[in-house]
C-alpha cells in the first residue's frame, strides 16, 4: 500500500499534504477516475475532510458524474459552510450544465464571505453574458478587473460585452488595455478588428486583423 492509501489518522482529522499533493497531481494529469479511488479511500481514514469532499465533487464533475458531484460539495459545505472554494465550484458546475441563475447565486454566496474573490468575480461575469445581461455582467468584470488588473482575459471577456451593447468605443479601448498585458492575444485582436469595423475604420480594422494573422496565420475567423 502507498503512503498515499495508509489510512491511520483518527476519525475526525485531515489528510497530511503530502497525501492530498499526491492526489492533485492525479488531478492535473486529469485522471479522475483514479483520484476518485484515492479520494474514496482517505474518506475512510477522514470522513469529516471537507477538502477531500470538495475534490471529490469537482472530480466526479469533470467525469460528467453530476448527481455524485452535487452531493459531494453539499457534504463538503456541510462541514465547512464559510468554505468560499466550494461555492466555487458548485457555480462552475451548473454553470457547465447551464442553469445559469443557480450558477449566480453560488459565485454571490462566495462573495459575501470574500468579496475580492477574484475567480467568483470573473466567472459571475462570465455566467451574467451567457444569461444575455450585459450590463451585470460588466459590472462583474470591473470589479474583477479592480481585484485582478493584469488579467487579460477579463478585459478582453468585459469588451466583448461592451461591444454587444454597442459601446465601440469602450470595447476598443479594454481590447488594447488586453493586448498591452497579453502582446499575442489573437481573440482580442480580431475582436478589436471587429469592433474597428463596425465603427467604421475600416483600414485601422485591417491593419488589426493582419496583426492578428501574423500571430495565427490560420485562424478562420480572421481570414473570413
Amino acid at each position: 500500500m502507498k503512503s498515499t492509501d495508509v489510512m491511520t489518522r483518527p476519525e475526525g482529522s485531515a489528510p497530511s499534504p503530502q497525501q492530498m499533493q499526491a492526489v492533485m497531481a492525479l488531478c492535473h494529469q486529469g485522471q479522475f477516475t483514479e483520484v476518485l479511488s484515492k479520494l474514496d479511500l482517505l474518506l475512510e481514514a477522514f470522513p469529516d475532510a471537507c477538502a477531500v469532499y470538495n475534490l471529490q465533487g469537482a472530480s466526479s464533475a469533470a467525469l460528467g458524474r453530476y448527481d455524485g458531484a452535487v452531493d459531494s460539495f453539499k457534504r463538503a459545505l456541510s462541514l465547512t459552510p464559510d468554505d468560499t472554494s466550494i461555492y466555487f465550484n458548485i457555480g462552475n458546475l451548473q454553470k457547465k450544465i447551464g442553469a445559469w441563475d443557480t450558477a449566480i447565486a453560488q459565485y454571490k454566496s462566495a462573495l459575501k464571505i470574500k468579496p475580492d474573490y477574484f475567480e467568483n468575480l470573473r466567472n459571475k461575469g462570465n455566467v451574467l453574458q451567457n444569461k444575455g445581461d450585459a450590463r451585470a455582467a460588466i459590472a462583474s468584470y470591473k470589479n474583477a478587473i479592480e481585484t485582478e488588473p493584469k488579467h487579460a482575459p477579463t478585459h478582453y471577456y468585459m469588451r466583448v460585452a461592451l461591444q454587444g451593447l454597442g459601446d465601440l468605443k469602450g470595447a476598443i479601448d479594454s481590447y488594447k488595455q488586453a493586448i498591452k498585458i497579453k502582446p499575442d492575444y489573437v481573440q482580442a485582436y480580431n475582436n478589436m478588428g471587429n469592433a474597428l469595423y463596425e465603427k467604421g475604420d475600416t483600414a485601422a480594422a485591417i491593419d488589426s486583423l493582419q496583426k492578428a494573422l501574423k500571430i495565427n496565420s490560420n485562424y478562420a475567423e480572421i481570414l473570413f
